[in-house]
């Protein structure tokens, strides 16, 4: 298990970004990058619920978003 440079809390894939420190709505999976916006996304697809399915799959069969680097961090942090 990763330990985030950003909060030192540890990155559990199964559960939220210790940064982000809650699921939000409307996104499937997202990460903060932990201190590298770069490495920032977040996904999601009409009616999706956090952490589910496949979401490559999902967001190109179901009207979904992949927003990476600093449009992931903005997008985030507008449904916050």
């Amino acid at each position: 298990m990763k330990i985030c440079a950003k909060c030192e809390e540890k990155i559990n894939p199964t559960k939220p970004d210790p940064c982000i420190g809650k699921y939000l709505e409307g996104i499937a999976h997202a990460c903060c990058g932990h201190g590298n916006d770069i490495s920032a996304y977040c996904v999601g697809w009409d009616n999706c619920y956090p952490n589910e399915g496949n979401a490559k799959e999902n967001k190109l069969t179901r009207n979904g978003f992949d927003f990476r680097g600093r449009r992931a961090l903005e997008y985030m942090e507008s449904v916050k």
